[in-house]
C-alpha cells in the first residue's frame, strides 16, 4: 500500500470511528468494504522494513462484542457507538 492510500485508509477509519470495541488483543474498528478488500492485509515501510498496520477481516471471520467478558475477566468495550446503534451507511467505506 502506497503512503497516500494509508494516509485516506486512517482518516476514513481511525480519525472519528463511529464504532469499534477493544479487547485484550486491541481494538477492532468497523467499516464497510469492497469486495475487493476483503481479508487484505495493509502494510507500509518504516526503515526499509515492512511493517503490518492493520488487516480488513471479512470472509469466514468473527469479532466478539461488548458486553462478553474475555476469558482474563474484563469485559470488551465500546468505541465510539455499540455497532447496533449505528446506521450502516455512516460507517466509513473503505475502497481502493
Amino acid at each position: 500500500m502506497d503512503d497516500d492510500r494509508f494516509v485516506r485508509l486512517a482518516q476514513a477509519v481511525l480519525m472519528n470511528p463511529p464504532s469499534g470495541r477493544i479487547g485484550a488483543r486491541g481494538i477492532v474498528y468497523f467499516a464497510r468494504v469492497t469486495a475487493e478488500n476483503a481479508n487484505r492485509a495493509y502494510s507500509v515501510k518504516v526503515g526499509g522494513e515492512t511493517v503490518k498496520v492493520g488487516e480488513l477481516l471479512v470472509d469466514q471471520k468473527f469479532c466478539v462484542l461488548p458486553p462478553t467478558i474475555h476469558p482474563n475477566g474484563r469485559p470488551y468495550r465500546w468505541v465510539g457507538s455499540s455497532l447496533l446503534d449505528v446506521e450502516y451507511t455512516n460507517l466509513p467505506l473503505i475502497e481502493d
